[in-house]
């Protein structure tokens, strides 16, 4: 993969807590993505776009960013304790 993709990659996932507080799972994370590249990378082939969504993803899934409440989720955890 070519290292501008793998930049923007790593970038939405550190972004991911802000960037994605209001996805409740994949298919509404992956619409989050979309936007995200839509409107900062809008000159990326769809090819480009498709392996940075999945890159993403796949970041996410295995620091648990999907797992749901009693699972090994971080993330949950610090979402939950804010705002109170």
């Amino acid at each position: 993969m070519a290292a501008p993709l793998i930049e923007i990659i790593d970038k939405i996932a550190d972004d991911a807590d802000d960037l994605l507080a209001d996805a409740a799972n994949r298919a509404q994370a992956k619409a989050v993505v979309e936007e995200v590249l839509s409107s900062q990378h809008p000159k990326l082939s769809p090819a480009d776009r498709a392996k940075v969504v999945s890159g993403v993803i796949a970041i996410l899934e295995k620091e648990g960013f999907f797992e749901g409440s009693g699972g090994d989720n971080i993330w949950d955890e610090e979402v939950a304790g804010e705002g109170g």
